[in-house]
């Protein structure tokens, strides 16, 4: 087993117009629902955080998240002021972590290993 960053795993997959390839994942809720989204970019990672030096706050940040990214189910803005909260924290987490915002959960990695 080599301890070397395999390339295809340290870059966000585009498809052949070098657009960023959606992503689904299952939200970690009760229910275990999914949601498909566009990972965020670095460009990306720069606007959503560029809106806390705007006064902006966590809230909103989390809304432009989902309204930007988050394509099935896709808010209206409208929606996205009645979406539950805890729903909020699930989808931006999940949409961080697939974008490579945050690591991945070590268990899952582990998990992985040992599906190979």
């Amino acid at each position: 087993m080599s301890n070397f960053l395999e390339k295809e795993d340290a870059l966000l997959e585009r498809n052949e117009s070098g657009d960023l390839v959606a992503i689904t994942d299952t939200l970690k809720t009760k229910k275990g629902e999914s949601i498909s989204f566009i990972p965020i970019s670095r460009g990306g990672i720069k606007e959503i955080f560029s809106l806390a030096t705007n006064n902006e706050t966590s809230k909103d940040q989390d809304k432009a998240i989902i309204f930007k990214y988050c394509i099935n189910p896709k808010f209206t803005e409208i929606e996205l002021d009645t979406l539950k909260p805890y729903l909020v924290t699930a989808i931006v987490t999940c949409i961080l972590k697939n974008s490579g915002l945050t690591e991945p959960d070590a268990s899952k990695v582990d998990e992985d290993i040992k599906k190979e």
